[in-house]
């Protein structure tokens, strides 16, 4: 099953080489990355041209667009079946998509599953504290830790 991982970015080669690195070496093989650099950044673009990987690609927005602008750009050249998400400035644990596609086998086709370790000089936290099962409204589950309080 493929999986198209989008990644927009900009001005930031060398988090988002750790980022694609964190894909390439996902236990779940069946994938590609489309890599979106969100207006012309050619240090950014070199950096990703210099990973020997045919399942990268690189997008190159001529004007900035926003990461959202960015995302749906990566999202109109996926090819994949699902399309997962990842900031240039993060990584994944290596079974990541393994584990979600697991996890989604079976279910409803509609499925938004993430936890985040977000580290910190002073504080590690893990965000959102549950799995989203589509048992409540999106919007009330993206939210609600900012309304418990938590602060992330």
């Amino acid at each position: 099953m493929l999986v198209s991982v989008i990644i927009p970015t900009l001005d930031r080669p060398k988090l988002l080489l750790r980022a694609i690195d964190s894909v390439i070496r996902q236990t779940h093989r069946e994938l590609e990355v489309i890599v979106v650099v969100d207006r012309p950044d050619p240090e950014t673009a070199s950096a990703v041209q210099s990973v020997n990987d045919r399942r990268v690609q690189l997008i190159l927005n001529p004007q900035p667009s926003t990461a959202a602008g960015a995302r749906n750009a990566g999202v109109d050249q996926a090819k994949g079946e699902w399309i997962a998400f990842l900031d240039d400035d993060d990584e994944w644990l290596p079974n990541k998509l393994e584990r979600q596609l697991a996890f989604a086998a079976g279910r409803a086709p509609a499925l938004i599953s993430c936890l985040s370790r977000l580290v910190t000089p002073t504080a590690t936290y893990i965000w959102p504290q549950v799995i989203y099962d589509n048992s409540a409204p999106i919007d009330e589950y993206l939210t609600a830790a900012r309304c418990s309080g938590h602060r992330v």
